[in-house]
């Protein structure tokens, strides 16, 4: 039986960097949860830091029906 050939050292090194890098996206990811109401707006602020970069993902849901997908409008603000 022939032995399986070893993966080249660059992409075993390439596989290794990116294991790394998804370990630590998850490391820190964080996650808001805000129950809001029925109508009106509600505020919410956060302060960041300069030369940062913030990606978000909203996911909605009604706790009493978490199959139904409302709607909502958001608005960001940069301030100084």
């Amino acid at each position: 039986m022939a032995a399986a050939a070893a993966a080249p050292p660059a992409l075993t090194l390439a596989v290794a960097a990116a294991v790394i890098a998804a370990a630590c996206l998850l490391l820190c990811a964080e996650a808001v949860w805000l129950d809001l109401p029925q109508s009106g707006t509600k505020c919410v602020s956060e302060e960041i830091q300069s030369n940062v970069v913030v990606l978000a993902d909203y996911a909605l849901m009604y706790e009493s029906h978490p199959s139904s997908h409302p709607t909502i409008a958001v608005k960001f603000v940069f301030c100084c």
